[in-house]
């Protein structure tokens, strides 16, 4: 089964939900399904595929891959960046295999760390919910 990822834009200003989508990258048949994800300062998209054994990059206004990195998994499940320079990407990965499968991958289940030469954005601190409730009741007046 193929998927595709979708962006959503969000007006905050006049409504709740979503008011346009787009889709920003199609991930072919077999290639995986979408997963955690993560941007980077240069604006593209770090995107885990499980059962794809890779995360990818991808530009999300060309929607093509520019980068991938293969792993030694088949279900990396996220990615976020890290380290003091914000230029280490953490891969997390899924352990729950057929016995079988998780014996030919021993390091199912771990957290990888690359460099790809490129950094990741500061984390943005959650306003809270009360700044959110006053968004949503604001927005559906």
């Amino acid at each position: 089964m193929a998927a595709h990822l979708l962006t959503l834009g969000l007006n905050h200003l006049t409504a709740p939900l979503p008011v346009r989508e787009r889709v920003v990258f199609h991930v072919p048949e077999g290639g995986g399904f979408p997963d955690g994800m993560t941007i980077d300062a240069e604006g593209q998209l770090w995107l885990a595929l499980w059962d794809g054994r890779r995360v990818i990059r991808v530009d999300p206004h060309a929607g093509r891959i520019t980068d991938q990195i293969d792993m030694p998994v088949s279900r990396p499940t996220s990615c976020a960046f890290g380290g003091l320079n914000l230029d280490e990407l953490y891969i997390t990965s899924a352990s729950n295999l057929p016995p079988d499968q998780r014996a030919k991958e021993p390091h199912a289940g771990g957290v990888f760390r690359v460099r790809p030469g490129v950094g990741g954005l500061p984390a943005v601190d959650f306003a809270g919910t009360e700044r959110l409730r006053v968004l949503l009741e604001t927005s559906a007046m």
